[in-house]
C-alpha cells in the first residue's frame, strides 16, 4: 500500500501530465486505463536521478516504463523519438508476428 506522501506526490505528477504517458500518449481517463499509469523517474534512481524531485518525475504507462528500464535520455523529446521510431514499432511487430492470431483464436474471432 502506498504512503500518503507518495499518493500526494503521484497525484500532483499525474495531474500535471494530464494522466497521459509522456512517452507514448496513453491516456488514463478511466479506472481501467488509469491502473496502467505509473510515476516514472525520468533519470533513473540507479543512474543518479532524484527520488522526489518533480522535474525528474513523469507519467508513464507500465509498458513504456518497462521498456525504458534504466535508460538515460538527455531530453523528453529524445525519449519520445526513440519510443516512436524504435521501441513501439518493434513491440507492435512482435505482437503482430507472434500473438495477434492467437488472440483472435482465443477470443473466437476468425479472419
Amino acid at each position: 500500500m502506498a504512503t500518503r506522501r507518495k499518493i500526494e506526490r503521484d497525484r500532483k505528477i499525474l495531474a500535471r501530465d494530464k494522466f497521459t504517458c509522456q512517452y507514448c500518449g496513453w491516456v488514463g481517463d478511466t479506472f481501467e486505463k488509469w491502473r496502467y499509469l505509473v510515476v516514472d523517474h525520468f533519470k533513473p534512481r540507479a543512474k543518479g536521478g532524484h527520488f522526489d524531485a518533480e522535474e525528474n518525475l513523469i507519467t508513464a504507462c507500465i509498458d513504456c516504463n518497462l521498456i525504458k528500464k534504466d535508460e538515460v535520455f538527455a531530453t523528453l523529446a529524445e525519449a519520445k523519438a526513440k519510443f516512436e521510431a524504435l521501441y513501439l514499432p518493434k513491440e507492435r511487430r512482435d505482437f503482430e508476428e507472434h500473438f495477434a492470431s492467437m488472440v483472435g483464436r482465443a477470443l473466437g474471432r476468425h479472419g
